[in-house]
């Protein structure tokens, strides 16, 4: 089989182009129908987001991969009514290991507008769900997705390349998470019910947040808000009522002068018994006094300490997006495209996913000595150990059976194993 991609995204095309050949989620299966029915023995999946539309396909090998590609684009510009001079001007195409490494790339965030973002990785996955539930997945291009999935999960873990939030609103809830370990039990205040201060409620919902008062000038725009997370809506002139009950403050409203004054925080801090609280002004001008940041048990930060975080996160997530190429390199070598035997390419699948479990056996373990303060040097030493003796074990234990039957048979598996260990006579003997 060929596998081929064919699409553009956001590096290619601005967002009107992009917005003609989007798919809806409800268009996906007639999409996947249409394909099937115009191109025998064609396995398919489209991936459509707001950032890309690409089509992922194999086809067989006596087919012309370029050829192919030419139908696909062809294809999609008359699905959506595009002239196939304007896609082209727009579009690309890879083949094989070209593609391979493309769509590991898409999967583990290099080529998303925010580098390193991991929602990408979500909707791939759910692309290929729908592509399986409409039936255009077979053994080839589900062995791709399969591995493609385990890379992306294995580089991710190992560059940390989403690690660093990029954005406002994961960035305020690791702040958060420096001052309160379970967010979960803090109640959360939001003075502004703007697009900001929306985007900063879902992270802090999402981590388990159940008390969320949102306060605004408006009040119905305050309660309108407040409804999508389960909380309650407040004006601003009842915020000292509710600040005493708050662990976390973000503030973003488009007042001239502060809305939080030294004088209500200390007030409210003497009620909560010096408890502290985490307030974030993401405010200009500023809706929190800077002088509050003098009073003891208050962690305040502004928008210029927020935005040096996301910089910097940024500059790690470079760094580690630089750190992926070589992993992704190995990656793309490692996967058998070019084989064509279906029982070689399964046994290689089922091999790798067993060594891969465990070593990832063997680094939870690790992790958890770690956690126990066992002295990095003796954890890493034993890591070592035991994944030798379990990689060692079973073709050890075939080879001594093999060895009680002393024939030609035991003498071909001798050679085997030293093409498929790379052994020379000399190394075997020593």
């Amino acid at each position: 089989m060929n596998f081929i991609i064919t699409g553009l995204n956001h590096k290619t095309a601005d967002i009107t182009l992009r917005e003609k050949l989007a798919f809806t989620p409800e268009q996906i299966p007639d999409a996947l129908h249409s394909i099937a029915n115009q191109f025998d023995s064609l396995e398919v999946v489209i991936l459509s987001t707001c950032n890309r539309t690409e089509i992922y396909a194999a086809c067989p090998k006596e087919s012309s991969p370029h050829l192919m590609i030419q139908n696909l684009q062809l294809w999609l510009c008359q699905y959506h009514s595009l002239s196939i001079e304007t896609f082209k001007q727009h579009a690309y195409d890879y083949q094989s290991d070209q593609a391979l490494t493309h769509m590991i790339k898409v999967a583990i965030g290099i080529d998303s507008m925010v580098v390193g973002e991991s929602q990408v990785l979500g909707q791939i996955k759910s692309a290929y769900t729908k592509a399986q539930e409409v039936g255009t997945v077979f053994n080839y291009l589900d062995q791709i997705f399969q591995y493609v999935f385990r890379c992306a999960k294995r580089i991710r873990t190992e560059t940390q390349i989403g690690f660093h939030p990029t954005s406002f609103a994961n960035a305020a809830v690791k702040l958060a998470q420096h001052i309160f370990t379970n967010l979960s039990g803090c109640n959360l205040l939001l003075i502004g019910a703007g697009e900001l201060i929306e985007s900063v409620a879902k992270p802090f919902f999402d981590k388990g947040i159940k008390n969320i008062t949102i306060a605004n000038r408006t009040l119905s725009r305050a309660q309108s808000l407040a409804k999508k997370f389960n909380g309650k809506g407040v004006l601003l002139a009842d915020i000292p009522n509710h600040l005493l009950d708050c662990d976390i403050v973000v503030a973003c409203t488009a007042s001239q002068l502060p809305i939080l004054g030294k004088g209500a925080v200390e007030s409210a801090l003497k009620q909560r018994k010096h408890k502290p609280i985490f307030m974030l002004d993401l405010a200009v001008p500023r809706d929190i006094e800077p002088e509050v940041n003098e009073l003891a048990d208050i962690y305040l930060y502004a928008i210029d300490d927020l935005q040096q975080m996301i910089d910097d996160n940024q500059k790690f997530r470079n760094l580690a997006a630089k750190q992926s190429n070589d992993l992704i390199k190995q990656a793309v070598l490692s996967f058998p495209l070019s084989h064509t035997t279906t029982e070689t390419t399964l046994l290689i699948k089922q091999y790798r996913a067993k060594i891969m479990a465990l070593s990832e056996s063997e680094l939870l373990k690790a992790k958890y000595q770690l956690n126990q303060d066992v002295s990095p040097e003796q954890v890493l030493l034993q890591l070592t150990r035991n994944l030798t003796q379990k990689l060692l074990h079973d073709p050890s234990i075939a080879l001594k059976k093999s060895a009680l039957n002393l024939s030609q048979e035991h003498d071909l598996k001798l050679q085997w194993f030293k093409e498929i260990f790379n052994l020379k006579d000399d190394e075997s003997n020593s």
